[in-house]
Protein backbone atom coordinates (compact mmCIF):
# COMPACT_ATOMS: atom_id res chain seq x y z
CA UNK A 1 0.00 0.00 0.00
CA UNK A 2 1.41 3.12 -0.80
CA UNK A 3 -0.07 6.79 0.26
CA UNK A 4 -2.01 7.86 2.95
CA UNK A 5 -5.17 6.22 4.72
CA UNK A 6 -7.59 7.04 7.58
CA UNK A 7 -7.93 4.42 10.10
CA UNK A 8 -9.40 4.97 13.18
CA UNK A 9 -8.27 4.99 17.05
CA UNK A 10 -9.12 1.48 17.87
CA UNK A 11 -7.05 0.35 14.93
CA UNK A 12 -4.28 2.22 15.78
CA UNK A 13 -4.23 1.06 18.79
CA UNK A 14 -3.77 -1.97 17.88
CA UNK A 15 -0.94 -2.02 15.54
CA UNK A 16 0.71 -0.05 18.83
CA UNK A 17 -0.05 -2.57 21.16
CA UNK A 18 2.16 -4.94 19.55
CA UNK A 19 4.70 -2.84 20.22
CA UNK A 20 5.66 -4.10 23.87
CA UNK A 21 6.52 -0.40 24.78
CA UNK A 22 8.35 -0.20 27.55
CA UNK A 23 7.67 0.84 31.16
CA UNK A 24 10.70 3.65 30.51
CA UNK A 25 7.52 4.85 28.05
CA UNK A 26 4.75 4.34 30.36
CA UNK A 27 2.80 7.92 30.03
CA UNK A 28 2.57 6.41 26.44
CA UNK A 29 -0.44 3.98 27.47
CA UNK A 30 -3.13 6.13 29.27
CA UNK A 31 -3.16 8.38 25.80
CA UNK A 32 -3.70 4.85 24.05
CA UNK A 33 -6.24 4.82 26.68
CA UNK A 34 -8.44 7.49 25.23
CA UNK A 35 -7.43 7.19 21.48
CA UNK A 36 -8.96 3.62 21.70
CA UNK A 37 -12.27 4.52 23.33
CA UNK A 38 -12.86 6.84 20.64
CA UNK A 39 -13.89 4.66 18.02
CA UNK A 40 -16.57 3.74 20.46
CA UNK A 41 -17.69 6.77 21.65
CA UNK A 42 -20.62 8.74 19.52
CA UNK A 43 -19.99 12.42 18.65
CA UNK A 44 -22.84 13.55 18.42
CA UNK A 45 -24.55 11.82 21.55
CA UNK A 46 -24.90 14.55 24.72
CA UNK A 47 -22.55 14.42 27.27
CA UNK A 48 -21.80 11.07 28.69
CA UNK A 49 -20.16 10.32 31.84
CA UNK A 50 -16.35 8.33 31.12
CA UNK A 51 -15.81 4.95 33.10
CA UNK A 52 -13.55 5.35 35.24
CA UNK A 53 -13.11 7.80 38.70
CA UNK A 54 -10.87 10.60 39.44
CA UNK A 55 -8.58 8.90 41.39
CA UNK A 56 -7.94 5.64 38.72
CA UNK A 57 -7.66 8.56 36.15
CA UNK A 58 -4.96 11.28 38.30
CA UNK A 59 -3.04 7.51 39.14
CA UNK A 60 -3.24 7.43 35.19
CA UNK A 61 -1.96 11.00 33.83
CA UNK A 62 -0.22 12.17 37.27
CA UNK A 63 3.14 12.28 35.29
CA UNK A 64 1.63 14.29 32.47
CA UNK A 65 2.66 17.79 32.51
CA UNK A 66 -0.46 20.66 32.25
CA UNK A 67 0.11 24.21 31.19
CA UNK A 68 -1.55 25.10 34.68
CA UNK A 69 -1.64 22.74 37.50
CA UNK A 70 -5.03 22.74 38.61
CA UNK A 71 -5.12 20.89 35.10
CA UNK A 72 -3.73 18.20 36.77
CA UNK A 73 -7.48 17.11 38.51
CA UNK A 74 -10.10 19.68 36.54
CA UNK A 75 -8.81 18.34 32.92
CA UNK A 76 -9.34 14.79 34.16
CA UNK A 77 -13.26 15.77 35.01
CA UNK A 78 -14.60 15.47 31.54
CA UNK A 79 -13.58 12.15 31.40
CA UNK A 80 -14.58 10.68 35.04
CA UNK A 81 -17.11 8.59 36.19
CA UNK A 82 -17.61 11.64 39.33
CA UNK A 83 -19.82 14.46 39.04
CA UNK A 84 -17.52 17.37 38.56
CA UNK A 85 -19.66 19.98 40.48
CA UNK A 86 -19.29 17.52 43.50
CA UNK A 87 -17.55 19.70 45.95
CA UNK A 88 -13.77 19.05 46.24
CA UNK A 89 -14.18 18.74 42.42
CA UNK A 90 -15.77 21.77 41.36
CA UNK A 91 -13.52 23.83 39.52
CA UNK A 92 -12.30 26.74 40.77
CA UNK A 93 -8.54 28.80 39.36
CA UNK A 94 -8.85 31.17 42.09
CA UNK A 95 -8.06 28.14 44.87
CA UNK A 96 -4.39 27.63 45.20
CA UNK A 97 -3.16 24.72 43.81
CA UNK A 98 -2.32 22.62 46.91
CA UNK A 99 -5.43 23.74 48.26
CA UNK A 100 -7.19 21.74 45.23
CA UNK A 101 -4.93 18.57 45.77
CA UNK A 102 -5.81 18.23 49.39
CA UNK A 103 -9.75 18.97 48.26
CA UNK A 104 -9.07 16.14 45.89
CA UNK A 105 -7.71 13.41 47.83
CA UNK A 106 -10.33 14.81 51.00
CA UNK A 107 -13.32 13.87 47.99
CA UNK A 108 -11.56 10.42 47.40
CA UNK A 109 -11.42 9.55 50.61
CA UNK A 110 -14.67 11.09 51.46
CA UNK A 111 -13.42 13.47 54.31
CA UNK A 112 -11.76 10.79 56.34
CA UNK A 113 -8.12 10.96 57.59
CA UNK A 114 -5.61 13.84 57.76
CA UNK A 115 -4.29 15.49 54.29
CA UNK A 116 -1.23 18.02 54.42
CA UNK A 117 -0.20 19.86 51.34
CA UNK A 118 1.96 22.39 51.29
CA UNK A 119 2.90 25.77 48.69
CA UNK A 120 5.55 24.98 46.93
CA UNK A 121 5.61 20.90 47.49
CA UNK A 122 4.05 18.23 44.81
CA UNK A 123 3.60 15.62 47.37
CA UNK A 124 0.86 15.36 50.24
CA UNK A 125 0.98 13.13 53.51
CA UNK A 126 -1.55 11.43 54.32
CA UNK A 127 -2.52 10.21 57.91
CA UNK A 128 -5.76 8.04 57.84
CA UNK A 129 -6.51 4.56 58.57
CA UNK A 130 -6.70 1.32 56.44
CA UNK A 131 -7.52 -2.56 55.82
CA UNK A 132 -4.24 -4.39 54.79
CA UNK A 133 -5.77 -6.98 51.88
CA UNK A 134 -2.59 -8.73 51.06
CA UNK A 135 0.19 -8.19 48.66
CA UNK A 136 0.77 -8.60 44.66
CA UNK A 137 2.76 -11.67 44.05
CA UNK A 138 3.27 -11.00 40.69
CA UNK A 139 2.60 -8.28 37.68
CA UNK A 140 1.55 -9.17 33.89
CA UNK A 141 1.78 -6.36 31.76
CA UNK A 142 -0.99 -6.78 28.78
CA UNK A 143 0.33 -4.04 25.88
CA UNK A 144 -2.19 -4.97 22.94
CA UNK A 145 -5.14 -3.51 25.95
CA UNK A 146 -3.06 -1.05 27.78
CA UNK A 147 -4.03 -3.03 31.26
CA UNK A 148 -2.15 -5.05 34.28
CA UNK A 149 -2.82 -8.44 35.36
CA UNK A 150 -2.39 -8.61 38.94
CA UNK A 151 -1.59 -12.11 41.24
CA UNK A 152 -3.03 -11.62 44.31
CA UNK A 153 -2.19 -12.52 47.83
CA UNK A 154 -4.79 -11.85 50.47
CA UNK A 155 -4.25 -12.61 53.47
CA UNK A 156 -7.00 -14.19 55.83
CA UNK A 157 -8.73 -11.22 57.25
CA UNK A 158 -12.69 -10.58 56.45
CA UNK A 159 -12.06 -7.59 54.30
CA UNK A 160 -9.96 -9.30 52.08
CA UNK A 161 -12.45 -12.54 51.48
CA UNK A 162 -15.08 -9.72 50.27
CA UNK A 163 -13.05 -8.51 47.50
CA UNK A 164 -11.82 -11.98 46.93
CA UNK A 165 -14.82 -13.26 46.44
CA UNK A 166 -16.04 -10.45 44.34
CA UNK A 167 -13.08 -10.38 41.70
CA UNK A 168 -10.78 -13.70 42.64
CA UNK A 169 -7.15 -13.57 43.13
CA UNK A 170 -6.50 -12.45 39.34
CA UNK A 171 -7.11 -9.36 38.69
CA UNK A 172 -7.05 -6.74 35.42
CA UNK A 173 -6.71 -3.24 35.76
CA UNK A 174 -5.80 -0.08 33.85
CA UNK A 175 -2.07 0.46 33.58
CA UNK A 176 -1.33 3.66 35.57
CA UNK A 177 1.74 6.17 35.65
CA UNK A 178 3.37 4.33 38.09
CA UNK A 179 4.16 0.51 37.05
CA UNK A 180 2.66 -1.72 40.06
CA UNK A 181 5.65 -4.26 40.84
CA UNK A 182 5.64 -7.66 43.21
CA UNK A 183 5.60 -7.40 46.77
CA UNK A 184 3.45 -4.03 46.37
CA UNK A 185 0.63 -4.11 49.26
CA UNK A 186 -3.15 -4.05 48.54
CA UNK A 187 -4.74 -2.10 51.17
CA UNK A 188 -8.71 0.04 51.70
CA UNK A 189 -7.98 2.88 53.20
CA UNK A 190 -11.07 4.09 55.21
CA UNK A 191 -13.78 5.89 53.01
CA UNK A 192 -12.57 4.52 49.70
CA UNK A 193 -14.63 1.51 48.39
CA UNK A 194 -12.31 0.83 45.67
CA UNK A 195 -8.26 -0.82 46.71
CA UNK A 196 -5.39 1.18 46.85
CA UNK A 197 -2.06 0.13 45.93
CA UNK A 198 1.21 1.03 48.10
CA UNK A 199 4.20 0.67 48.67
CA UNK A 200 6.61 0.48 51.74
CA UNK A 201 9.31 3.73 51.89
CA UNK A 202 10.99 3.56 55.38
CA UNK A 203 8.98 5.42 57.78
CA UNK A 204 6.03 5.33 55.78
CA UNK A 205 4.16 4.25 52.32
CA UNK A 206 4.19 5.61 49.07
CA UNK A 207 1.22 5.71 46.86
CA UNK A 208 1.17 3.88 43.63
CA UNK A 209 -2.44 3.89 42.69
CA UNK A 210 -4.95 5.66 45.04
CA UNK A 211 -7.88 3.29 43.70
CA UNK A 212 -8.41 0.82 41.12
CA UNK A 213 -11.52 -1.23 39.86
CA UNK A 214 -10.52 -5.01 38.44
CA UNK A 215 -12.17 -4.65 34.95
CA UNK A 216 -12.38 -8.57 34.97
CA UNK A 217 -14.34 -9.85 37.94
CA UNK A 218 -13.57 -13.53 38.88
CA UNK A 219 -16.24 -14.87 39.74
CA UNK A 220 -19.08 -12.59 40.70
CA UNK A 221 -20.55 -11.01 37.30
CA UNK A 222 -22.01 -8.12 38.85
CA UNK A 223 -19.68 -6.80 41.85
CA UNK A 224 -21.15 -4.98 44.51
CA UNK A 225 -18.54 -2.63 46.60
CA UNK A 226 -21.66 -0.67 47.98
CA UNK A 227 -21.40 -3.39 50.38
CA UNK A 228 -17.68 -2.34 50.93
CA UNK A 229 -18.73 0.86 52.58
CA UNK A 230 -20.40 -0.78 55.14
CA UNK A 231 -17.30 -2.67 56.39
CA UNK A 232 -17.35 -2.63 60.29
CA UNK A 233 -13.93 -1.33 61.55
CA UNK A 234 -14.68 -3.06 65.10
CA UNK A 235 -14.27 -6.47 63.00
CA UNK A 236 -10.49 -5.54 62.77
CA UNK A 237 -9.60 -2.28 64.29
CA UNK A 238 -7.91 -0.74 61.11
CA UNK A 239 -4.28 0.49 60.81
CA UNK A 240 -3.03 4.00 61.44
CA UNK A 241 -1.06 4.58 58.28
CA UNK A 242 1.15 7.66 56.97
CA UNK A 243 1.02 7.63 53.23
CA UNK A 244 3.19 10.00 50.67
CA UNK A 245 1.35 11.18 46.91
CA UNK A 246 3.09 12.97 44.37
CA UNK A 247 1.31 14.53 41.65
CA UNK A 248 4.25 16.77 39.87
CA UNK A 249 3.10 19.61 38.69
CA UNK A 250 6.32 21.28 37.02
CA UNK A 251 8.04 19.30 33.97
CA UNK A 252 10.96 17.41 35.60
CA UNK A 253 9.63 14.13 34.79
CA UNK A 254 12.71 12.39 36.04
CA UNK A 255 13.05 14.27 39.22
CA UNK A 256 9.53 13.09 40.66
CA UNK A 257 9.09 9.76 39.60
CA UNK A 258 10.28 7.65 42.53
CA UNK A 259 13.63 6.28 42.72
CA UNK A 260 15.16 5.41 46.39
CA UNK A 261 12.91 5.07 49.21
CA UNK A 262 12.99 8.53 51.41
CA UNK A 263 11.82 9.48 54.69
CA UNK A 264 9.18 11.56 55.78
CA UNK A 265 11.76 14.39 56.90
CA UNK A 266 13.57 13.92 53.69
CA UNK A 267 10.53 14.72 51.24
CA UNK A 268 9.25 17.44 53.54
CA UNK A 269 11.20 19.23 56.17
CA UNK A 270 7.65 20.92 57.67
CA UNK A 271 5.84 17.94 58.51
CA UNK A 272 5.54 17.07 62.20
CA UNK A 273 5.86 13.61 63.54
CA UNK A 274 4.07 14.16 66.76
CA UNK A 275 1.32 12.49 68.94
CA UNK A 276 -0.15 9.38 70.25
CA UNK A 277 -1.70 8.66 66.35
CA UNK A 278 1.67 9.28 65.65
CA UNK A 279 3.32 6.91 67.62
CA UNK A 280 0.47 4.33 66.84
CA UNK A 281 1.34 4.63 63.26
CA UNK A 282 5.33 3.95 63.54
CA UNK A 283 3.76 0.38 65.85
CA UNK A 284 1.36 -0.11 63.14
CA UNK A 285 4.14 -0.07 60.45
CA UNK A 286 6.37 -2.29 62.27
CA UNK A 287 2.66 -4.80 62.39
CA UNK A 288 2.08 -4.28 58.61
CA UNK A 289 5.94 -5.09 57.48
CA UNK A 290 5.62 -8.21 59.54
CA UNK A 291 2.31 -9.27 58.28
CA UNK A 292 3.82 -9.07 54.95
CA UNK A 293 6.70 -11.00 55.51
CA UNK A 294 5.24 -13.69 56.95
CA UNK A 295 2.78 -14.18 54.54
CA UNK A 296 5.77 -14.19 51.82
CA UNK A 297 7.85 -16.09 53.43
CA UNK A 298 4.77 -18.90 53.73
CA UNK A 299 4.05 -19.10 50.84
CA UNK A 300 7.78 -20.27 50.10
CA UNK A 301 8.88 -18.16 47.16
CA UNK A 302 12.02 -16.80 47.61
CA UNK A 303 12.40 -14.51 45.17
CA UNK A 304 8.94 -12.73 46.65
CA UNK A 305 10.11 -13.16 50.11
CA UNK A 306 13.77 -11.49 48.58
CA UNK A 307 11.97 -8.73 46.94
CA UNK A 308 9.90 -7.22 50.36
CA UNK A 309 13.42 -7.69 52.57
CA UNK A 310 14.40 -4.91 49.99
CA UNK A 311 11.88 -3.10 50.30
CA UNK A 312 12.20 -3.28 53.94
CA UNK A 313 15.77 -2.08 53.61
CA UNK A 314 17.41 -1.36 57.02
CA UNK A 315 15.20 1.31 58.00
CA UNK A 316 13.17 -1.65 59.18
CA UNK A 317 14.92 -4.20 61.71
CA UNK A 318 13.43 -8.02 60.87
CA UNK A 319 11.81 -9.19 63.77
CA UNK A 320 11.75 -12.11 66.19
CA UNK A 321 8.11 -12.74 64.38
CA UNK A 322 9.40 -12.81 61.02
CA UNK A 323 12.51 -15.07 61.86
CA UNK A 324 10.25 -17.29 63.53
CA UNK A 325 7.72 -17.76 60.25
CA UNK A 326 10.88 -18.26 58.30
CA UNK A 327 12.95 -21.53 60.23
CA UNK A 328 9.05 -22.91 60.66
CA UNK A 329 9.11 -23.03 56.64
CA UNK A 330 7.79 -26.79 55.82
CA UNK A 331 7.45 -26.38 51.91
CA UNK A 332 10.67 -27.46 50.10
CA UNK A 333 12.11 -23.98 49.56
CA UNK A 334 12.13 -23.65 53.12
CA UNK A 335 16.09 -23.62 53.13
CA UNK A 336 16.57 -21.22 50.37
CA UNK A 337 14.21 -18.88 52.33
CA UNK A 338 16.24 -19.15 55.44
CA UNK A 339 19.51 -18.35 53.22
CA UNK A 340 17.74 -14.84 52.04
CA UNK A 341 16.90 -13.85 55.52
CA UNK A 342 20.28 -15.18 56.79
CA UNK A 343 22.39 -13.05 54.38
CA UNK A 344 19.93 -9.81 54.81
CA UNK A 345 20.89 -8.76 58.05
CA UNK A 346 23.86 -9.62 60.44
CA UNK A 347 21.90 -9.34 63.50
CA UNK A 348 19.21 -11.05 63.30
CA UNK A 349 17.01 -11.78 66.76
CA UNK A 350 17.59 -16.13 67.00
CA UNK A 351 15.94 -16.35 70.51
CA UNK A 352 15.31 -19.24 72.31
CA UNK A 353 11.68 -19.13 70.62
CA UNK A 354 13.24 -19.07 67.19
CA UNK A 355 14.87 -22.35 67.87
CA UNK A 356 11.86 -23.68 68.98
CA UNK A 357 10.32 -22.92 66.07
CA UNK A 358 12.99 -24.62 63.89
CA UNK A 359 12.90 -27.14 66.56
CA UNK A 360 9.72 -28.11 65.56
CA UNK A 361 9.54 -28.03 61.79
CA UNK A 362 8.31 -31.38 60.73
CA UNK A 363 8.67 -30.68 56.96
CA UNK A 364 11.64 -32.78 55.23
CA UNK A 365 13.84 -29.90 54.71
CA UNK A 366 13.50 -29.02 59.04
CA UNK A 367 17.12 -30.59 59.51
CA UNK A 368 18.66 -28.46 57.11
CA UNK A 369 17.21 -25.40 57.83
CA UNK A 370 18.20 -26.32 61.77
CA UNK A 371 21.92 -26.70 59.81
CA UNK A 372 21.57 -23.54 58.49
CA UNK A 373 20.55 -21.88 61.42
CA UNK A 374 23.02 -23.28 63.77
CA UNK A 375 25.88 -21.99 61.31
CA UNK A 376 24.97 -18.82 61.18
CA UNK A 377 25.21 -18.38 65.15
CA UNK A 378 28.11 -20.71 66.44
CA UNK A 379 26.90 -19.51 70.61
CA UNK A 380 23.60 -19.95 70.33
CA UNK A 381 22.42 -21.88 73.67
CA UNK A 382 20.35 -25.02 73.28
CA UNK A 383 17.84 -25.73 76.28
CA UNK A 384 15.70 -27.99 77.72
CA UNK A 385 12.93 -26.18 76.02
CA UNK A 386 14.69 -26.97 72.29
CA UNK A 387 15.54 -30.24 72.80
CA UNK A 388 12.00 -30.76 74.61
CA UNK A 389 10.39 -29.56 71.28
CA UNK A 390 12.58 -31.98 69.09
CA UNK A 391 11.85 -34.66 70.92
CA UNK A 392 7.74 -34.20 70.42
CA UNK A 393 8.35 -33.27 66.04
CA UNK A 394 6.46 -35.78 64.25
CA UNK A 395 8.20 -35.06 61.23
CA UNK A 396 10.29 -37.89 59.42
CA UNK A 397 13.71 -36.33 59.94
CA UNK A 398 13.04 -35.47 63.48
CA UNK A 399 15.81 -37.84 64.88
CA UNK A 400 18.51 -36.19 62.39
CA UNK A 401 17.90 -32.42 64.18
CA UNK A 402 18.08 -34.32 67.80
CA UNK A 403 21.48 -35.66 66.29
CA UNK A 404 22.47 -32.32 64.71
CA UNK A 405 21.85 -30.80 68.42
CA UNK A 406 24.32 -33.35 70.37
CA UNK A 407 27.35 -32.61 67.63
CA UNK A 408 26.40 -28.75 68.22
CA UNK A 409 26.84 -28.62 71.99
CA UNK A 410 28.28 -30.54 74.66
CA UNK A 411 26.18 -31.36 77.70
CA UNK A 412 22.45 -31.11 76.07
CA UNK A 413 20.23 -31.29 78.32
CA UNK A 414 18.17 -34.63 78.71
CA UNK A 415 15.61 -34.75 81.74
CA UNK A 416 12.98 -36.95 82.48
CA UNK A 417 10.48 -34.15 81.03
CA UNK A 418 12.54 -34.39 77.50
CA UNK A 419 12.38 -38.11 77.39
CA UNK A 420 8.52 -38.00 78.57
CA UNK A 421 8.22 -35.93 75.49
CA UNK A 422 9.78 -38.52 73.54
CA UNK A 423 7.73 -41.39 74.97
CA UNK A 424 4.16 -39.38 74.31
CA UNK A 425 5.69 -38.62 70.25
CA UNK A 426 3.19 -40.39 67.70
CA UNK A 427 5.46 -40.01 64.76
CA UNK A 428 7.71 -42.59 62.79
CA UNK A 429 10.51 -41.27 64.54
CA UNK A 430 9.89 -41.36 68.15
CA UNK A 431 11.59 -44.84 68.58
CA UNK A 432 14.83 -43.33 67.01
CA UNK A 433 14.20 -40.24 69.03
CA UNK A 434 14.04 -42.04 72.21
CA UNK A 435 16.71 -43.99 71.74
CA UNK A 436 19.19 -41.31 70.82
CA UNK A 437 18.52 -39.34 74.09
CA UNK A 438 18.64 -42.94 75.98
CA UNK A 439 21.76 -43.92 74.87
CA UNK A 440 22.93 -39.92 76.01
CA UNK A 441 21.52 -40.77 79.30
CA UNK A 442 22.39 -43.47 80.48
CA UNK A 443 21.46 -42.91 84.10
CA UNK A 444 17.89 -41.85 83.13
CA UNK A 445 15.84 -44.92 84.88
CA UNK A 446 12.65 -46.31 83.03
CA UNK A 447 10.06 -45.32 85.39
CA UNK A 448 6.41 -46.14 85.92
CA UNK A 449 5.03 -43.26 84.59
CA UNK A 450 7.10 -43.05 81.73
CA UNK A 451 5.80 -46.60 80.83
CA UNK A 452 2.57 -45.24 81.24
CA UNK A 453 2.86 -42.52 78.76
CA UNK A 454 4.02 -45.33 76.37
CA UNK A 455 1.18 -46.98 76.94
CA UNK A 456 -1.17 -44.12 75.99
CA UNK A 457 0.43 -43.05 73.26
CA UNK A 458 -1.72 -43.89 69.86
CA UNK A 459 1.10 -43.79 67.42
CA UNK A 460 1.84 -46.60 65.37
CA UNK A 461 5.09 -46.96 66.44
CA UNK A 462 4.54 -46.48 70.16
CA UNK A 463 5.04 -50.62 71.13
CA UNK A 464 8.83 -50.06 69.37
CA UNK A 465 9.04 -46.80 71.71
CA UNK A 466 8.29 -49.24 74.76
CA UNK A 467 10.94 -51.98 73.59
CA UNK A 468 13.58 -49.03 73.14
CA UNK A 469 12.53 -48.49 76.71
CA UNK A 470 13.07 -52.20 77.93
CA UNK A 471 16.17 -52.50 76.12
CA UNK A 472 17.64 -49.62 77.22
CA UNK A 473 17.50 -50.71 80.72
CA UNK A 474 17.70 -54.87 81.26
CA UNK A 475 17.14 -54.57 85.30
CA UNK A 476 14.02 -52.83 84.96
CA UNK A 477 11.84 -52.72 88.02
CA UNK A 478 8.62 -54.62 86.91
CA UNK A 479 5.65 -53.70 89.11
CA UNK A 480 1.92 -54.41 89.07
CA UNK A 481 0.82 -51.13 87.89
CA UNK A 482 3.10 -51.16 85.19
CA UNK A 483 1.58 -54.56 83.82
CA UNK A 484 -1.89 -53.58 84.07
CA UNK A 485 -1.01 -50.04 82.59
CA UNK A 486 0.60 -52.34 79.55
CA UNK A 487 -2.16 -54.73 79.55
CA UNK A 488 -5.23 -52.11 79.49
CA UNK A 489 -3.13 -49.81 76.53
CA UNK A 490 -4.17 -49.81 73.01
CA UNK A 491 -0.50 -50.44 71.59
CA UNK A 492 -1.11 -53.58 69.03
CA UNK A 493 1.68 -55.78 70.86
CA UNK A 494 0.77 -55.18 74.41
CA UNK A 495 0.12 -59.21 75.22
CA UNK A 496 3.64 -59.72 73.59
CA UNK A 497 4.80 -56.93 75.69
CA UNK A 498 2.87 -57.91 79.12
CA UNK A 499 4.66 -61.54 78.20
CA UNK A 500 8.19 -60.03 78.14
CA UNK A 501 7.82 -58.40 81.29
CA UNK A 502 6.21 -61.36 83.04
CA UNK A 503 9.01 -63.22 82.08
CA UNK A 504 11.81 -60.73 82.95
CA UNK A 505 10.06 -61.04 86.36
CA UNK A 506 8.25 -64.42 86.96
CA UNK A 507 8.44 -64.50 90.58
CA UNK A 508 4.71 -62.13 89.93
CA UNK A 509 3.25 -65.01 88.61
CA UNK A 510 4.03 -66.93 91.25
CA UNK A 511 1.73 -64.31 93.62
CA UNK A 512 -2.08 -65.04 94.22
CA UNK A 513 -4.27 -64.27 92.07
CA UNK A 514 -1.43 -63.31 89.83
CA UNK A 515 -1.37 -66.88 87.40
CA UNK A 516 -5.01 -66.63 86.77
CA UNK A 517 -5.21 -62.57 85.76
CA UNK A 518 -2.67 -63.89 83.12
CA UNK A 519 -4.32 -67.00 81.95
CA UNK A 520 -7.60 -64.64 81.53
CA UNK A 521 -5.27 -61.78 79.42
CA UNK A 522 -4.56 -64.54 77.32
CA UNK A 523 -7.74 -65.80 76.61
CA UNK A 524 -9.01 -62.18 76.07
CA UNK A 525 -6.33 -61.29 73.62
CA UNK A 526 -7.05 -65.03 71.87
CA UNK A 527 -10.76 -64.09 71.41
CA UNK A 528 -9.35 -60.35 69.73
CA UNK A 529 -7.56 -62.85 67.06
CA UNK A 530 -3.96 -61.66 68.48
CA UNK A 531 -1.11 -64.62 68.08
CA UNK A 532 0.40 -65.33 71.31
CA UNK A 533 4.36 -66.26 70.97
CA UNK A 534 5.52 -68.35 73.39
CA UNK A 535 8.20 -66.60 75.63
CA UNK A 536 11.14 -67.89 74.26
CA UNK A 537 10.17 -65.27 70.77
CA UNK A 538 10.31 -62.60 72.76
CA UNK A 539 12.56 -59.69 72.12
CA UNK A 540 15.21 -58.48 74.19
Amino acid sequence: MCGSVQINGYTFCEGLGQLEIPSSLGHIHPVVYLIRGAHFRPRNAPKLRGSLCIGELIGMYRYHMASTSHDKVYALLGLAADDPNTPGLKPDYNVPWYDVFSNTIQYILSGEGIVETYPEKDIAIIQTKCWILGCIGSVEDIYESNRQKLNILFNDIPESSVFQNEWGRRWMIQASAEPIQSCDILCLLRGNSNPCIIRLSKDHFTIINITITPQQPGYNDNPDTESLREMDPRQNPPYDITLTWAIPVSDTENEVRPRDPMELIQIAPQYQKEGPDTEKGSTDLRVIVDGIAVQLADQGEPGLFKGWLTQMGTAVPVSEQVVKAVVGNTTPDGPQIVKVLLQYQDNLPVTEEVLKVAAGNEGYCGDEIMRLLLKYRHSLHISEEVVKVVAMNKGPYAHYIMERLFKYQKNIPVTEEVVKAAAGNRGVRGPELMEILLNHRHSLPVTEELVRIVAGNEGLYAKDIMWVLFKHQDDILINEEMVTTVEQSELPERYEIVKWMLFKHQEMIRKPGWKEKFQNTARKFRQEGLSIMSTKHHRK
